[in-house]
């Protein structure tokens, strides 16, 4: 049913449509646009006017879910026909106001029923942004990156349902849904290249998502600690602040007294007891000592 929003905004006097073509999707879904990717949406269904997926009506619908101002949309049908190879004009196909396939501006055919989703800005993304995973390698399958895989091996550092994803190669080249046929690409379900659908074989890929602001907030930095002044030995950081510190840890974050991060000193550090008990030990650092 066609929303006020969409009633306002709409006057099927409109001269201004778009015909679908696959210069269309490649000009609104911009390959190299930096940024994440949000899921499929797909809020309302064909009926006598169309299908409309507007902005205004998904934001107002899914809050928190969909970033204010995309950079980028996409639109396929809900089993997975790009929206340029379906014949239908649309009337409105942008990232700053979503989609909207009129049946009166249709000359054969009533649109079809479409899914859209988002680029969302670098600023968007960050605001609850995981590390990036990397569980599998290339075989000869393809590489496969799959949520509920990373939720197995990486428990309690991501949120079971993420809201936006974005993929790389680990060598950190940004790779976007529209540059290859990927088998999934979603921040639902994760990430999965397939060989077999490949003209090339797939790289080692990496990913990491955008989780809802109250995942992060349930999570916390404790203040850092120093507890032991190196010795000629090693130098041992046991966490035995049990008032200071949960009990459930989720990450470490280890830097020298002066700020510099780890791979940085190029020393070689031992972590054990669930992240509780690190240590630097003089003797394995390969003619080294260890920082302060």
């Amino acid at each position: 049913m066609l929303s006020p929003f969409a009633r306002k905004f709409f006057s099927l006097d409109d001269s201004v449509f778009v015909n679908s073509s696959q210069t269309l999707d490649q000009a609104i879904f911009r390959p190299g646009t930096a940024g994440c990717i949000t899921k499929w949406f797909d809020l309302d269904d064909p009926n006598g006017n169309g299908d409309y997926e507007l902005l205004a009506d998904l934001l107002n619908t899914y809050p928190g879910e969909i970033c204010p101002n995309p950079i980028a949309i996409e639109a396929q049908t809900t089993s997975g026909q790009p929206a340029s190879q379906t014949g239908n004009i649309f009337q409105v196909y942008n990232p700053t106001s979503g989609f909207a396939c009129v049946n009166a501006n249709q000359v054969r055919r009533k649109c079809a029923d479409y899914k859209v989703r988002f680029t969302c800005p670098e600023e968007w993304c960050s605001r609850c942004r995981t590390r990036w995973f990397d569980q599998d390698d290339p075989s000869r399958l393809g590489d496969i990156e799959m949520l509920p895989l990373i939720l197995i091996r990486y428990p309690l550092q991501i949120c079971p349902k993420p809201i936006a994803i974005e993929v790389a190669t680990v060598g950190g080249t940004t790779v976007l849904p529209t540059e290859n046929n990927f088998l999934v690409y979603d921040p639902t379900q994760g990430f999965a290249c397939v060989n077999a659908q490949q003209i090339r074989r797939c790289q080692d890929y990496k990913v990491r998502f955008t989780c809802p602001m109250r995942f992060c907030r349930r999570n916390c930095w404790a203040p850092r600690f120093d507890q032991v002044i190196p010795s000629g030995l090693n130098d041992n950081e046991t966490l035995s602040y049990p008032l200071q510190i949960c009990p459930q840890l989720v990450a470490t974050e280890v830097a020298t007294i002066s700020g510099t991060a780890v791979p940085q000193t190029g020393n070689n550090l031992q972590v054990s007891d669930a992240l509780q008990d690190i240590e630097c030990v003089n003797d394995q650092q390969g003619g080294r000592i260890c920082e302060v």
